[in-house]
This record gives structure tokens, C-alpha cells and sequence, in this order.
């Protein structure tokens, strides 16, 4: 499996390693053996944060929506970087 493969699963679960973990085993497996860097997951988080923000932007008109989904996207943003992955008994 290839890093972009791994990146698009990375994608389908909202940067979650441990839902990518639980649900596609294998692809999780492969996502440690190919020893992708701390930077390119936090790439890939700001990547997908950006997309998820440009979906809100234009599928939601009502300002007080916007700004509770941007906040409450910052903190799950906030609360997903601060856990350790690499030490889920996987």
C-alpha cells in the first residue's frame, strides 16, 4: 500500500488512527510499516481540516453555525493532536 492509499484512508476516517485501526486493520498495519512522519500526519490534519472548513463555508449560510462548527472543529482538532496513538494495544 502506498502512502497516498494510506492518506485517503486517513482521509475516509477524519484522521482518526484508532477509527482506521478498528475498522480496516490491514490499512492500519500498513499505515505503521511505512513509518509515515509526525509532520505528515500533521500535513494531513491541516489538510483535512481546511476541507472540512471550505465544506462548511459553503454548504452553511447561518453565521452562528460557522462559528460553532469552527469552534468545535478547533477543539476536536486540539484534543486528536494531544493523544498518543503509538501506544493503543493495536
Amino acid at each position: 500500500m502506498t502512502c497516498e492509499e494510506v492518506k485517503k484512508v486517513f482521509f475516509k476516517y477524519d484522521g482518526s488512527l484508532f477509527a482506521m485501526a478498528m475498522e480496516e486493520k490491514e490499512v492500519y498495519e500498513n499505515y505503521k510499516l511505512l513509518n509515515i512522519s509526525e509532520e505528515t500526519v500533521e500535513k494531513w490534519r491541516q489538510e483535512l481540516l481546511k476541507f472540512v472548513w471550505k465544506l462548511v463555508k459553503v454548504q452553511t449560510s447561518d453565521e452562528k453555525i460557522k462559528l460553532r462548527l469552527e469552534r468545535n472543529i478547533k477543539k476536536c482538532y486540539l484534543i486528536s493532536s494531544k493523544i498518543n496513538y503509538s501506544t493503543f494495544p493495536i
